[in-house]
């Protein structure tokens, strides 16, 4: 199947890229940021990613060309994490429609869309590092698919790894996790009894076309010592607008409700323009974790756990090292969300009890201030166990429990990468 978009990337130059890179490192260092450097080069007719821009600065920095353009003699071709990412959303869609694939197919695959032939040793070490299996599949036939023994297996080695590495040896205070969560409630779906063969029931509970952003970061020794902080465009959380009898009433709706659940207002910031703004979606970046950082600072000889994700990453250099933490970990992407204490279980147990509320989540301000009360609460109560659990007191026979039969279904790394497999295919990002 020949995809309906190509690599935007593609049709830049190697030349470009760098003449790219080095004009962004111009820009940079006079105060533009990344995310603008790209849009306006998009403007300009030259669309690349800001995490293809980092790749291209990094090698500029080690006074390199963006793009080699010779390969090493006997060196293997390898992907980068994005067209990994995108071939392993390819073999989901596979398995989605019930097609096995097989290595010979992968490796097809990258030939065909990246002109990366690779060897069947090399395709095997992508697909075990992503959490794919060789399995038979329920018509019996075999192909890769996401293995629930694959998952268990790396998550047991890591843990092993880093114990002992003496990652765990030291001062619980100076140990931390860190991930982004968000406030949108549009991906949920509600259930009611209705009349059999009548139309679908209309649900009337009105919900916020904001979707914020919030920081947690989770101690090992349980003290909720960098509250979360909740980053939002929505005008109502501002207090530096010229008062009018609106703005006076929502400001001291927004002080009323942080002083009921006990929360600093330095913990929300708006994030938008001064005037015309019109975004409603905060996206994770590396500028938001400057921003906690600068509210919260590191302490000296601190360790910091995380998933791969590309916002903590910046000019191909760990954003955290930058901030002052003196080691960076990052868990195995296809098992982080079972590690870390964020992912497994605070923001779970949070926006459960967020959402059987009775809050009105058309009022963003209550429901935002009421979630960072929520997080607080679990911090405060349950944060150290969870470290326990995951990763310091795991035994190997607590593994299985860990990782149980739900991990047979995409998580969300996983569902991440379908959704750019299926929009560099011109597919759209849903599910068919």
């Amino acid at each position: 199947m020949n995809p309906k978009t190509t690599y935007a990337a593609a049709r830049i130059s190697d030349a470009a890229k760098t003449m790219i890179a080095r004009l962004y490192r111009v820009q940079h260092a006079q105060g533009k940021r990344r995310r603008e450097f790209v849009a306006d080069m998009s403007q300009a007719g030259y669309t690349f990613s800001e995490s293809q821009l980092d790749r291209w600065v990094a090698r500029v920095n080690r006074d390199e060309a963006a793009i080699s353009t010779t390969k090493a003699s006997g060196a293997p071709a390898h992907l980068t994490r994005e067209q990994r990412d995108i071939a392993g959303g390819w073999i989901l869609s596979q398995n989605f429609h019930g097609i096995s694939v097989h290595r010979s197919d992968y490796s097809h695959f990258c030939d065909e869309h990246f002109k990366q032939p690779l060897s069947h040793p090399t395709v095997s070490r992508y697909l075990a590092e992503d959490g794919f299996s060789y399995r038979t599949m329920q018509s019996k036939a075999r192909g890769f698919t996401v293995d629930i023994v694959s998952q268990r297996r790396q998550l047991w080695d890591w843990v092993q790894t880093q114990r002992q590495e003496g990652l765990f040896d030291m001062h619980r205070s100076l140990l931390a996790s860190i991930d982004f969560t968000f406030t949108g409630h549009r991906t949920e779906r509600s259930s009611s009894f209705a009349s059999q063969g009548g139309s679908q029931p209309i649900l009337s509970v009105s919900i916020s076309s904001y979707t914020n952003c919030i920081i947690t970061v989770v101690w090992a020794d349980g003290m909720n010592r960098t509250p979360p902080m909740l980053f939002t465009y929505n005008p109502e959380f501002r207090r530096d607008r010229h008062p009018t009898v609106r703005r006076v009433a929502l400001v001291q709706h927004f002080d009323e409700g942080l002083k009921e659940k006990g929360i600093d207002r330095k913990r929300i910031v708006y994030v938008g323009k001064e005037k015309g703004e019109s975004r409603s979606y905060v996206a994770e970046s590396p500028a938001l974790l400057r921003n906690f950082f600068e509210h919260y600072k590191v302490p000296e000889c601190a360790v910091i756990l995380s998933d791969l994700g590309g916002s903590f990453v910046d000019q191909g250099k760990s954003v955290l090292l930058d901030l002052g933490f003196q080691k960076h970990v990052c868990y195995p992407a296809a098992v982080h969300q079972y590690l870390s204490p964020n992912d497994n279980r605070l923001h779970g147990t949070a926006k459960k009890a967020w959402r059987e509320s009775d809050i009105d989540y058309k009022d963003d301000v209550k429901s935002c201030i009421f979630l960072l009360h929520r997080l607080d609460n679990d911090i405060h109560t349950q944060s150290k166990m969870w470290f326990d659990r995951n990763m310091i007191s795991l035994k190997e026979s607590d593994v299985e429990g860990l990782i149980g039969s739900e991990a047979g279904k995409f998580s969300k790394l996983h569902k991440s990468w379908l959704r750019l497999y299926r929009v560099w295919m011109g597919l759209g990002s849903r599910q068919s």
